[in-house]
């Protein structure tokens, strides 16, 4: 069996990164790939003297920290805890490397090719240019491919351009998940490389394919609620995101249900009663959306497993700069569900006709297979 390597964020407690990672190495073994996951840890300390930010810890509230967290006393360890499990069960991982020049003197010729999987890895705002997930370890006589990834912005800092264009160059192809990408490629960088945009891994699975893996089950009398998700540090949805919720909660009589990464920040903006789930294991996590009556969410992945899972969603998104939500949905001519910060709420209308979107996903799905098997088989 050919053997291949991927480089992602993996690591990092987001739901999203997770089962984004899970979905690549399926898809790839799907196709006769025989995968490793490059342990590679974002961030690190390359990450931190670049501008990420350290939370700093005295010796004692660390020791608290570990043994709060290997106890599981507060959600946020619990769902820490959860996705370890979930990676220490589904990932297989190479040895561990922590810096480049370690990645640099390893032998990566046993490898039919390495790519870069999906999620924002060459976001510069928080990966700062990090050259490791643009295959800069890689020697020029191995092939390197993109996997749906993201750059999570429509500029390149000038100061980065060069950087991204020398690495980025040698790709044998390189494939986005939003248009902003693609224009970054073309237009910004100039690059002669082969690009396209293509769905997000956890779409490339079908939803009947969640459904086996994670062995999840629609409840035959379902609860009626709101799955509400909210994350902030993309940008900041708050207050609107949770006015949207209290809203379509009165007007069709659902409760609320909320993942979020800080229960505190529910508190302070939620007036009606909901039920936090912000420790849910991943497998839970899909449970959630797939038994939903309707979707509100400021994620990407949030949106992507609404519309997977046909249901009605509304997408809170803070512009176009940053258009990983809204172009998805602008494939699957679902405008109407992208809710910019502000937007009148009589003017939201989350529910479409799921068959219509199954079909178009079906479309998407088999031709960005099909894509992909070209490229690594080229």
């Amino acid at each position: 069996m050919k053997k291949v390597a991927l480089i992602t964020i993996y690591n990092v407690p987001n739901y999203g990164s997770v089962l984004q990672t899970y979905a690549t190495i399926k898809i790839l073994e799907k196709l006769g790939y025989e995968v490793d996951l490059i342990n590679y840890n974002y961030p690190n300390e390359w990450h931190f003297a670049h501008g990420s930010q350290r939370y700093g810890k005295s010796i004692l509230k660390k020791m608290i920290v570990w043994i709060s967290k290997r106890l599981g006393l507060s959600s946020k360890h619990r769902f820490k805890r959860s996705l370890e499990k979930f990676r220490s069960k589904n990932f297989p991982l190479t040895s561990s490397y922590a810096s480049l020049e370690e990645l640099k003197n390893a032998d990566w010729s046993k490898y039919e090719l390495l790519i870069t999987g999906s999620d924002q890895v060459w976001n510069p705002k928080f990966l700062h240019g990090d050259s490791v997930f643009m295959l800069s370890f890689v020697p020029d006589g191995i092939k390197k491919f993109s996997m749906a990834s993201s750059f999570a912005c429509d500029v390149i800092p000038k100061i980065l351009v060069d950087k991204y264009s020398q690495y980025l160059g040698r790709y044998t192809a390189i494939t986005v998940r939003e248009r902003n990408g693609l224009n970054i490629i073309r237009e910004q960088l100039k690059l002669n490389v082969d690009s396209y945009q293509m769905l997000d891994p956890t779409l490339l699975l079908s939803k009947n394919d969640w459904f086996d893996l994670f062995n999840l089950r629609v409840k035959e009398t379902k609860q009626k609620y709101i799955l509400l998700y909210v994350l902030d540090y993309a940008f900041n949805p708050s207050p609107y995101i949770f006015q949207v919720a209290e809203y379509f909660s009165r007007k069709h009589d659902l409760e609320i249900k909320v993942i979020s990464e800080s229960k505190d920040l529910v508190i302070r903006n939620l007036k009606t009663n909901f039920k936090f789930l912000g420790d849910s294991s991943p497998k839970r996590f899909l449970e959630l959306f797939a038994n939903a009556s309707m979707v509100i969410t400021s994620s990407f992945h949030g949106t992507a497993f609404a519309v997977n899972f046909g249901i009605p969603l509304v997408s809170v998104v803070a512009g176009d700069k940053d258009d990983r939500q809204s172009s998805l949905l602008r494939q699957l001519l679902l405008d109407k569900c992208i809710a910019p910060i502000g937007t009148k709420f009589s003017l939201l209308l989350p529910f479409y006709n799921d068959k219509v979107v199954e079909s178009k996903l079906l479309e998407f799905r088999a031709a960005n297979i099909d894509m992909i098997r070209s490229i690594i088989e080229k």
